[in-house]
């Protein structure tokens, strides 16, 4: 398989093994929180992928808390 290297996946080879095409892989792994690894944090373990698949919404990023106002009293109505 293409882009596979001991488990680990570039892009393209995450994206092939996925069955998704390049772009479609890039805006998942910005939509939801896929770790990275290597020595340039370029590539995707298959044990990553595997729970993926079986599980996307696993790996949906979280909206902070939003941050209380300083110095903000609410009126009472």
């Amino acid at each position: 398989m293409s882009g596979i290297a001991q488990g680990y996946f570039t892009i393209s080879g995450a994206a092939a093994y996925c069955a998704y095409g390049d772009s479609a892989f890039r805006e998942y792994a910005k939509k939801f929180n896929l770790p990275r690894c290597g020595p340039k944090n370029n590539r995707y373990s298959k044990d990553t992928l595997d729970a993926f698949m079986a599980n996307p919404h696993a790996f949906l990023k979280q909206k902070p808390a939003p941050r209380p106002r300083q110095g903000f009293t609410p009126v009472a109505v």
